[in-house]
């Protein structure tokens, strides 16, 4: 930091004068917290990997000097931050987990904050919690390109399950609720309605893609309509589904080898 430069209060950091930087001064513990040791053994599929659970074991986790804000003397009380260990996991992903973290930060910026009757209820802390539990709770193989609408779905699913709810499950500490004063019975279907509608319009949006043919190639033609097939039987539009896998199997050179199957499929449901 530059001599004569300005700080000012934000949040519990100190943030240059254009915001564009944060200093927080903290503790490091070394230890993770006994609420948090469950976390380390919890069921999971296969992510995190092991490699990066014995880093954050190592690491410990950070005590920060703000309380939360619901609490009158929040500024006299301590808070564990887990950023480091979150940073770790967020090291860890795949392409597709990044692309779907990209997704999650730029619907909220530029969806969920431009409804005046949602902004503001949500933040990018608890869709990067939401991607963390689906993460762990699927198998890691299932995050690939080609399945990139249906892991964001889960996302946002596992998110208007909470908001339902009015529950937001801490990663590390589950039993610590982050919609604490945040989310209520009288907001909760606002923001529903919008993840609702942030589905069917990201399904629109790849539609359109696919339908004008916009960075099509021939020979990856028929693939990219049975992956639009896909994300329509992920959203429980079954004729639509079909109509697209038929439309891959009659392409012009390489057919996709699971559209026969996938239609097939949509016949015995």
């Amino acid at each position: 930091m530059m001599p004569g430069h300005v700080l000012s209060p934000h949040g519990p950091c100190l943030s240059d004068q254009g915001q564009n930087m944060d200093f927080a001064f903290c503790f490091r513990n070394k230890y993770l917290p006994y609420d948090a040791i469950p976390w380390l053994s919890r069921c999971r599929k296969q992510w995190p990997p092991n490699s990066t659970i014995d880093k954050i074991k190592k690491y410990g986790c950070l005590l920060v000097p703000t309380g939360p804000r619901t609490m009158p003397d929040c500024y006299v009380l301590w808070r564990l931050s887990f950023s480091a260990a979150e940073k770790q996991l967020v090291h860890s992903f795949n392409f597709t987990q990044l692309l779907c973290y990209c997704l999650l930060k730029l619907t909220l910026k530029h969806i969920v904050n431009t409804n005046r009757h949602a902004e503001g209820l949500l933040c990018s802390y608890f869709l990067k919690t939401a991607l963390f539990w689906v993460s762990e709770e699927i198998d890691i193989d299932t995050f690939q390109l080609s399945k990139l609408y249906f892991c964001f779905s889960l996302c946002l699913d596992k998110l208007k399950l909470w908001v339902y709810k009015c529950y937001c499950p801490n990663y590390f500490i589950p039993e610590h609720n982050m919609f604490l004063g945040k989310i209520n019975l009288d907001n909760n279907k606002i923001i529903i309605n919008v993840l609702d509608d942030i589905k069917h319009q990201a399904l629109r949006d790849l539609c359109c893609t696919v339908t004008n043919r916009n960075f099509m190639f021939s020979d990856t033609l028929s693939e990219s309509l049975t992956i639009l097939g896909v994300c329509f039987k992920v959203s429980c539009d079954k004729d639509t589904a079909y109509q697209w896998y038929d439309e891959a199997l009659q392409c012009d050179g390489v057919i996709c080898s699971s559209a026969a199957a996938r239609k097939s499929k949509l016949l015995e449901i």
